[in-house]
Formats: C-alpha cells, sequence, structure tokens
C-alpha cells in the first residue's frame, strides 16, 4: 500500500502526512470532530472503489487543514501548504487514495477491535490466531445485539462505551482481505475511535448491516 503511495504522490505527500500522524492530530481536536469525518468515511465504506476514493478525498482534505492548525497560530492562507495539499488530492489517481488514509490516521490497518467470535478463546479466533502481534484492552462507543449464533456491532457515537479486545499487528494487512471475506455480506469493516490504554487511536472493526439491527 505505501508503495503504491510512493509511486504516485512522492514524498511530497508522505512527510506532512507523516508529520501529523507523529503527534496524533486526533488527540488535539475535539472527539466529536473526529467521529463525524470517520462517519463520512464509513457511509462508503461498501461502495464502488471511485465513490469509496471521492468520499476519502473529502474526508481527507478535511483532516489535513483541520489538523495543520495544530502546527501554527490563525486560519490558513491562501498561501498556506496545506491549503495546496488538501487542494491537490483530486489530481492524485484512486490507487494512492488508501494509502493517504493509512498515514494521516496512524495506520489502522495495524489495528483490529473484535468485540464477538474474534476474540481471543472464541469459537473463531482460529481465523486470526496466526496473526503475528498482542491484543490489549479497548472501549468504543456502540451497541451490541444477537440476532443468530453471533454478536452484531453498530457504531454508536451517542451510545455507551463498550469492551473490546484490540489485535495490534505490523502483519494485519495481510490478512484482511481474508478476514472480509470470511466476516461475509453482513458485515462491513469500518474505521473507529477505540481509547486504549487513556489515549484514542483509530481501528478497525466490523459492524453488522442488518436492517433489523437498525431498529
Amino acid at each position: 500500500m505505501l508503495t503504491t503511495l510512493a509511486t504516485w504522490a512522492q514524498r511530497e505527500w508522505l512527510d506532512p502526512l507523516q508529520t501529523l500522524a507523529d503527534i496524533r492530530w486526533w488527540d488535539h481536536v475535539p472527539l466529536t470532530t473526529v467521529e463525524s469525518l470517520l462517519t463520512e468515511l464509513n457511509q462508503t465504506a461498501s461502495a464502488a472503489p471511485a465513490v469509496r476514493a471521492n468520499a476519502v478525498r473529502k474526508a481527507l482534505g478535511q483532516a489535513i487543514l483541520l489538523a495543520s492548525k495544530l502546527l501554527k497560530e490563525g486560519e490558513p492562507s491562501s498561501r498556506d501548504p496545506w491549503l495546496a495539499l488538501a487542494g491537490s488530492l483530486g489530481t492524485l489517481p484512486d490507487a494512492a487514495i488508501p494509502g493517504l488514509l493509512e498515514t494521516l490516521f496512524g495506520r489502522p490497518l495495524n489495528r483490529l477491535a473484535a468485540y464477538g467470535s474474534l476474540r481471543p478463546g472464541e469459537s473463531n479466533f482460529d481465523q486470526v490466531s496466526m496473526i503475528n502481534g498482542c491484543w490489549v484492552d479497548g472501549k468504543v462507543k456502540g451497541r451490541v445485539w444477537q440476532p443468530d449464533e453471533y454478536l452484531e456491532f453498530a457504531w454508536d457515537v451517542t451510545a455507551p462505551a463498550m469492551e473490546v479486545r484490540v489485535l495490534i499487528s505490523s502483519d494485519l494487512y495481510e490478512h484482511i482481505e481474508r478476514l472480509d471475506q470470511f466476516e461475509g455480506e453482513c458485515y462491513r469493516r469500518i474505521l473507529v475511535p477505540v481509547l486504549i490504554a487513556e489515549s484514542v487511536s483509530i481501528c478497525h472493526i466490523y459492524e453488522g448491516v442488518r436492517i433489523g439491527f437498525r431498529v
């Protein structure tokens, strides 16, 4: 993924986005703002690639301008390099967009939050047990129900925080497509803010998509 990004966007993109990730910009803005950005992204989680890429471009542009304010005083001016960076998102091919998202949000493909059968000791743990990494405790806002054998989750920023287990692994990206196939059509993979050891990290989680769960 990062190889693709380097091919299309060059170092002029990687360096400033990595700078924002290094300061964990999402820790310095209201959580509601981060939740709003992720909500926009998640609405196109299962959309066609072109639709998804455009949604990511929009959210990235907002995040870049928001986060860049942490590095300087005042509102962006017309000559602000961050404005130029955000404005050039439209010139990048769709193939470069996932890598930008990964960089800006601190490598969320290294983290998978599990609330049901993928957790250690549960019935489908064998689907992730071979992934090198560590499991830590976390909390995410949301609701769960159990329509059949397995739990389903819905991210809900108005709900109380619930406990999850988070797999942290730099190898996770090698398994994510297989896990998507395993979860099937009843789930979609989205990005959510998870509280881990008193700080927020952006993680992937599988959300239920069945209509009955939304009632």
